[in-house]
């Protein structure tokens, strides 16, 4: 049995439906709807750039530059539409996914690398709805860069360090958080291993020898860094990417991390947890054996270690769009543990391995369940999961056979294994998909879907009715303004923020009038950011305000669902603009005199 399963996972074909289904399931859900914040910020940034504007001296983020100008030349090369972002996203998610399979292969071989292609696919889909975002280009250029320092790490090609490195500087242009991990997590990894391993505990050849991807580092984010700094004052640069970050973004955007319980949802967010505990415990235990591990063990410290520090942000806000940069690596650990020697180490080779197909197995269930309950087409990997559950199984029972050495004790365990796999496939089938429709199992799209009737939108699908009055206000907007007319979008108050809808501003193909396009919490709620975009509304004469109301009543446990109790905006709206149109939740306001406004 064990023999023919191994075939059957070793078979190019496998692989080939494998990767035919994850693109079906990947690119599958590019043209579902559109989100008017995360999304939005992005891809308005990207407008303002081909506008000439440049991001932290024209506009305000506390993202690093990277997509911003990745996106602009999509743009530029492709035009200005949601559906060309979508598909670059989608290409992304599927890098990052084919990128988790070539470092498995290089580490564990080619069959638990498939594992770990299927893990990272039904994660990166389900989570594809975020669309733009940095993060998944972040992690997409840290992998790549891990790529080649486990290059050097497993096979000593020296020039894999210097390509590493500057992969790594590339990386903190998209996100420098990321970025500033990967260099840590994979320096420390380098110089442990060149000293122990290569330079003969030599401090000088150790450094000499690791400059190499410090020296591709600088080489892949100085340049652009000084570009960025010729044209942005410093002190601004700091204030977006760090200080703003670290002192305000924990308290107004803080979601605390959800209390365990027995559900499957629940288990996204403890299985990185489970997964570092159980690494750190074996890598701690193989302290003394350091000097003996091979390239391949050194390359699953580098995943726990910069796992731990990727851990950080989910820390911070805890929901399942922000588990990505720390998942990832927690999936690569939990793979390439199984034949590891840092698991043979204390004889626990057979445990380990159960231990890990087991994870596996709860982890495919809880990941489908992640996808069936989104907005993701999971048609195209109905047949992975059943197939990978049914590999899993029988890998346990085959595995449990090696443990165990007395017949009796074997076959009781095998049946009690088999018993509870099935009692947790009987609780996900009875729990998790009962009250879900029969079309999310068969069907390739979601019902009720019809095109988008804006322009920048066309090519994206959106549920009928749903953009009604999205549309209509942004008609009456174009009628009524220049197509370089400023206008501002603002939300129904500014004492209190959760999200504003940035993509008005790209859908409409208006610009705003002021730095702060995107109103966070925190900063827009403040009254030195009041003033100024009051003074840019005056400086402009901004004619047609808009004011939007659909996250007034959502509120998150952290200080965002706080009246900051600063109304200066408010109050001079209300005194220099007076309402003319209504569309659901958004209000037109109009300049009351036309000569300047006070």
């Amino acid at each position: 049995m064990e023999e023919r399963l191994n075939r059957i996972l070793d078979s190019n074909i496998l692989f080939l439906l494998v990767l035919i289904l994850s693109i079906g399931y990947l690119y599958g859900s590019i043209r579902i709807g559109y989100n008017i914040y995360d999304e939005g910020i992005v891809v308005y940034g990207a407008d303002r750039i081909l506008k000439g504007d440049i991001p932290y001296r024209d506009f305000w983020t506390m993202y690093a530059p990277g997509q911003f100008y990745a996106v602009a030349l999509i743009f530029r090369l492709f035009g200005t539409n949601l559906f060309v972002t979508r598909i670059y996203s989608a290409t992304i998610n599927f890098l990052i996914v084919l990128l988790v399979y070539l470092i498995i292969k290089k580490i564990s071989g080619h069959r638990l690398a498939i594992l770990a292609f299927i893990l990272s696919t039904l994660w990166m889909g389900g989570w594809g709805l975020f669309h733009s975002s940095p993060t998944p280009a972040g992690t997409f250029w840290s992998l790549l860069s891990i790529l080649f320092v486990v290059d050097f790490l497993c096979d000593k090609n020296y020039s894999s360090l210097f390509i590493g490195g500057l992969i790594t500087g590339i990386t903190a242009i998209f996100r420098h958080d990321i970025g500033g991990y990967t260099f840590i997590s994979s320096t420390i990894v380098l110089i442990l291993y060149i000293y122990l391993r290569i330079s003969n505990k030599n401090i000088i050849e150790t450094v000499k020898l690791w400059s190499r991807y410090l020296w591709g580092t600088i080489v892949g984010f100085v340049p652009f860094a000084i570009y960025l700094l010729s044209r942005v004052p410093l002190r601004d640069v700091i204030f977006d990417l760090i200080v703003f970050p670290a002192k305000v973004f924990p308290r107004v955007r803080d979601l605390p991390y959800p209390l365990f319980d027995f559900s499957f949802y629940s288990f996204l967010f403890y299985f990185p947890i489970i997964i570092y505990i159980i690494g750190g415990i074996l890598i701690i235990l193989s302290l003394f054996k350091w000097k003996d591990l091979n390239g391949r063990e050194w390359s699953i410290i580098l995943f726990w270690i910069i796992g731990v520090f990727f851990f950080n942000q989910a820390r911070v806000r805890s929901d399942v769009p922000h588990l990505l940069p720390t998942i990832i690596p927690a999936m690569m650990l939990l793979v390439s543990l199984y034949n590891s020697k840092v698991s043979s180490i204390w004889k626990m080779g057979y445990f380990i391995k159960v231990l890990t197909l087991f994870i596996s197995f709860l982890l495919i269930l809880s990941l489908y369940r992640n996808a069936l309950r989104g907005f993701t087409v999971t048609v195209y990997i109905l047949p992975i999961v059943l197939g990978t559950v049914l590999c899993l199984t029988i890998y346990i029972l085959i595995k449990l056979k090696h443990l165990f050495r007395k017949t009796t004790l074997r076959i009781s365990s095998q049946i009690l294994s088999l018993i509870l796999c099935i009692f947790i496939l009987f609780s996900f089938i009875k729990g998790e998909l009962r009250d879900l429709p029969t079309w999310v199992f068969i069907s390739f799209s979601k019902p009720g879907l019809v095109p988008s009737q804006i322009d920048r939108a066309k090519g994206i699908y959106v549920f009928e009715n749903q953009e009604y009055f999205l549309s209509t206000a942004i008609k009456f907007v174009q009628a009524n303004t220049k197509p370089d007319e400023l206008i501002f979008v603002g939300n129904s108050r500014h004492d209190r923020i959760f999200v504003n809808d940035v993509m008005f501003y790209f859908l409409s193909e208006r610009h705003s009038a002021t730095k702060y396009h995107e109103l966070h919490p925190g900063l827009a709620t403040t009254e030195e950011v009041q003033r100024e975009i009051i003074d840019e509304l005056k400086r402009n004469s901004v004619k047609f305000i808009v004011l939007w109301s659909g996250a007034e009543d959502v509120t998150e446990p952290n200080e965002s669902s706080i009246s900051s109790r600063v109304t200066t905006l408010d109050d001079f709206i209300k005194m220099n603009y007076a309402p003319i149109m209504y569309f659901g939740p958004y209000k037109i306001l109009q300049k009351l005199t036309v000569g300047d406004i006070g």
